[in-house]
């Protein structure tokens, strides 16, 4: 256990005066080893500066401490590595999805992704529909 004698100064991002967590206390965003973050990710998850924030722990390297964007520092050192493995990949990062097709249905479950039943990007409908007509071309032949 790391034991600070002074106060560490805080560099955040540009938005934080005007973001959900410059109201809160501290300690909050910082649980001690073992406690929860349950708070901090809640009220993350209300401020609409969230993705901005996430997104500047990312790029500054605040992966070690604290919650950042509604993540914990495991959750963000995932996310980093998920995100160096796509790099590595042949041909680079995954090619954006076409939304409300038959493929990109096919590009979501190759991810992994969880289209959900409201089916906001209309993939779940294209595909439902491509084969249904392959159903009914087989039924005419």
């Amino acid at each position: 256990m790391v034991v600070v004698t002074a106060p560490m100064p805080f560099v955040g991002p540009q938005f934080d005066a005007e973001s959900l967590c410059a109201e809160i206390d501290p300690e909050v965003w910082f649980p001690e080893q073992g406690g929860s973050n349950a708070l901090a990710k809640a009220l993350c998850a209300r401020c609409e500066n969230e993705d901005a924030c996430l997104t500047w722990a990312l790029e500054n390297g605040e992966v070690d401490w604290g919650i950042f964007g509604g993540k914990s520092p495991s959750e963000r050192k995932k996310l980093l590595r998920e995100r160096d493995r796509q790099q590595r990949r042949p041909g680079g990062p995954p090619k954006p999805i076409r939304h409300g097709t038959e493929g990109g249905m096919a590009a979501h479950r190759r991810r992994g992704e969880v289209v959900p039943g409201s089916d906001p990007c209309g993939c779940r409908r294209a595909a439902a529909l491509a084969r249904a007509e392959r159903e009914k071309r087989r039924g005419a032949a």
